[in-house]
């Protein structure tokens, strides 16, 4: 049976121009979709006669879009340019029975602060023009601060194609301040929110798994700390790069951080937490996750926790760190993994290290060294590769170590350099038994 046209609740306003009755709704429009129906800015009926009339969504204030028309039929969509020009809507509630909305479907809506994108297991698709020099992006002409979003998006032409990530609906944003995901959402695009300048919050949900390439990016405001879910898995290449966060606990599910992912250079204190499985990290060899000076870069990074095995050398030339701890799960240490730390004051080594690659822990000149302080809580001294010490001063640098292993660490090769090898315990300066959590106050 063929729909017919849903409306109802206009009427603020009509006026007749050529057999022409226009008439105002603030009400939401509908017609025909697919198997239900979607919200329209405009109808057209038949009148008596020739006359046609005409009704036109006047939308203002708090828009909350119903799962079902008040026929009962399922809304499915929103048509291309819904909501268009309507000045004066402050919010819009999108439901999870809503899978597609249109092409400008909120173009120029200039007082919408407020988006809730509803929980949903469906995707919901953002179209855009099929023209690829078209480049107005979908939340670009709002006022949009707030959005809650609820499930995975995805971003695409009207032809159907996948649509450039540059385009991505919330990024280059000028106005969003804060973003809440729900715990339906598995994955934050490419190039999501990249170089929305005002964003200062982002909430993660439980579910998610995928932090995409740049999500992040150029995001200058984002100075919060965050909290990822234990469900993470990958963050990709330079998803916060240049964000000014402070602190940042990175979950023990993560497997795998992109070439730049974490180059924040406002990062003061990191925590990797304790895991079985090697992270993975900078897959085309960029450089070192944590490297950098602070004079080229404006970098902050004064503590780090390591809990876990790593593929790459995490602070090779990097000037500002002063304390490294690594966990016991950790067995290796890279070669160069801290060469350079020219203030590195004092590094703790876990019990479990079994493995010390070559100038992990040594300095570009002697006069650069810092190393006030060495703790290995290993029983067996690490097996040390090739110049692993090189330039530290072995003469005023401690080592603590387990007390039944000092004879042990003083016939070690490269152990037995140090002048000071002293036991652990009351008077050194690392307790026997410590976590990530009494090393910083991260939560």
């Amino acid at each position: 049976m063929k729909k017919s046209l849903l409306f109802f609740s206009f009427a603020l306003a009509a006026t007749v121009v050529n057999s022409q009755t226009i008439e105002y709704s603030t009400e939401l429009l509908y017609q025909p979709s697919g198997d239900g129906v979607m919200v329209v800015r405009q109808i057209t009926q038949a009148g008596p006669g020739n006359e046609t009339k005409t009704i036109i969504g006047d939308y203002k204030g708090i828009m909350v879009i119903p799962e079902t028309a008040p026929d009962g039929t399922k809304v499915v969509a929103i048509d291309d340019f819904a909501f268009k020009d309507c000045k004066e809507l402050t919010e819009i509630t999108i439901p999870a029975s809503v899978t597609q909305s249109g092409k400008q479907a909120f173009y120029g809506c200039k007082s919408l602060k407020t988006l809730t994108l509803e929980d949903s297991d469906a995707e919901i698709r953002f179209i855009e023009d099929a023209d690829d020099w078209v480049t107005t992006r979908y939340w670009e002409f709002t006022a949009l601060e707030d959005a809650y979003i609820g499930r995975n998006y995805q971003h695409v032409k009207e032809n159907g194609e996948q649509a450039d990530p540059f385009g991505e609906p919330f990024s280059y944003n000028g106005t969003l301040k804060n973003v809440v995901f729900g715990d339906k959402v598995t994955r934050i695009n490419n190039s999501a929110f990249m170089a929305d300048t005002l964003l200062q919050s982002i909430t993660f949900g439980t579910g998610l798994v995928t932090i995409g390439n740049g999500a992040f990016e150029g995001c200058k405001e984002l100075t919060s700390k965050l909290h990822f879910p234990s469900t993470l898995k990958t963050i990709g290449a330079e998803a916060f790069y240049g964000a000014p966060i402070s602190e940042m606990v990175i979950p023990a599910s993560v497997e795998e951080i992109g070439d730049y992912g974490l180059s924040i250079p406002a990062l003061n204190k990191v925590v990797i937490e304790d895991g079985e499985t090697t992270l993975k990290i900078g897959m085309n060899g960029y450089g070192p996750m944590f490297s950098g000076s602070a004079s080229e870069f404006g970098m902050m990074m004064e503590e780090a926790y390591v809990g876990r095995n790593v593929e790459s050398a995490l602070f090779q030339g990097n000037t500002t760190i002063k304390r490294i701890v690594i966990g016991d799960l950790v067995t290796e240490l890279p070669a160069d993994y801290c060469v350079g730390c020219a203030r590195l004051e004092k590094i703790v080594l876990g019990r479990g290290l079994e493995r010390i690659g070559n100038t992990a822990i040594a300095a570009y000149w002697e006069e650069t060294s810092s190393l006030k302080e060495i703790v290995s809580r290993a029983t067996t001294p690490p097996v040390c590769g090739v110049d692993v010490f090189n330039n530290v001063n072995k003469q005023t640098c401690k080592l603590y170590v387990p007390g039944t292993s000092i004879d042990a660490y003083k016939s070690a090769d490269q152990w037995k350099d140090f002048f000071q090898i002293e036991p652990m315990g009351i008077n050194a300066t690392e307790a026997d038994t410590f976590t990530y959590k009494e090393v910083f106050s991260l939560s």
